[in-house]
């Protein structure tokens, strides 16, 4: 057995939460014998820790990432069969015909594409025809930033040492343009925070750890609930996820991820049995008409 402690992601951070859960889902795909858990250590900040029965060395485990990781494509079109740029533009036929492929082609040990159909949009109509889409979204195709399109980028363009910044070494961002899903706080760029007009600046980012967050949205379905669809961990405009101090497989986080004490505050604090340590919630803020959504600082809620 080996284990990564990963010193890049913070677990009081959305986008390093999100990293760490892609890069448990990737290996797990990768390494379905190796039962590969994560959980997260204390120290200064909470820092996840990836654990796997198979010997293996960090080079090792990002080869293992980054060729799983290149494999990976967006398939998802539009009425005409084009790729589609933004889940809020995805009509009901175009996603019920793709999501039935989806289904039809999926096993039990490559189910990548169902699952991530179900995460980006449901059958629950938004306006004019469209699906209704993940309350992860944060583009929606204004100023040429498409969160389909953005995804791609990131796929294509995402390399080793990328990902090797993102999960081992203390982040220090970059200067990038459509590289980023903005789930990092710091990428709240509204003029009103800052000495200067943000327009026209490349957003700093972290291209490994979006890359990585791309793969954990299937841990997050979206379900229709009251004529509404819903995402796994919102309530509203509020995201809350857990941190764990026992290992877990993709599998149980999945479970976890669906708990009723998360969105019950009388039951919080019997989430600590199975090992919850600390729940961090932070909301999605909108600008310019919810054009553009980013995510404040997480708090702590229990």
């Amino acid at each position: 057995m080996t284990e990564h402690l990963c010193v890049g992601p913070e677990g009081d951070n959305l986008l390093g939460f999100l990293a760490s859960v892609g890069a448990l889902v990737t290996l797990d795909r990768m390494w379905q014998d190796g039962h590969v858990r994560l959980y997260w250590k204390k120290m200064v900040r909470w820092h996840p820790v990836i654990q796997v029965e198979v010997e293996a060395t960090e080079d090792e485990m990002l080869d293992a990432l980054y060729d799983e990781l290149k494999k990976r494509k967006i398939n998802i079109t539009d009425e005409d069969g084009n790729p589609a740029e933004n889940t809020n533009k995805i009509t009901l036929t175009a996603f019920r015909r793709q999501a039935e492929s989806c289904v039809q082609q999926a096993t039990v040990k490559e189910r990548f594409d169902a699952d991530f159909m179900a995460a980006i949009a449901g059958e629950a109509l938004s306006k004019e025809d469209y699906v209704a889409d993940t309350a992860f979204r944060t583009q929606s195709g204004v100023g040429h930033q498409n969160f389909l399109g953005i995804m791609r980028n990131l796929i294509e363009k995402t390399t080793k040492e990328d990902l090797r910044d993102a999960l081992f070494s203390r982040w220090r961002y970059v200067k990038a343009r459509n590289m980023s899903l903005r789930y990092d706080p710091i990428e709240d760029r509204r003029y009103a925070y800052r000495a200067s007009n943000p327009e026209g600046e490349l957003p700093v980012t972290m291209p490994g750890a979006n890359r990585l967050a791309i793969e954990a949205l299937v841990c997050f379905p979206t379900f229709p609930s009251g004529g509404k669809l819903l995402t796994t961990c919102f309530e509203e405009k509020y995201v809350r996820w857990p941190i764990w101090e026992r290992p877990i497989t993709a599998c149980t986080l999945r479970s976890l991820l669906l708990r009723k004490e998360l969105y019950q505050p009388e039951m919080l604090g019997s989430l600590e049995a199975i090992g919850v340590a600390t729940i961090f919630v932070s909301a999605r803020i909108s600008t310019g008409g919810d054009r553009y959504r980013n995510f404040t600082p997480a708090g702590v809620l229990v």
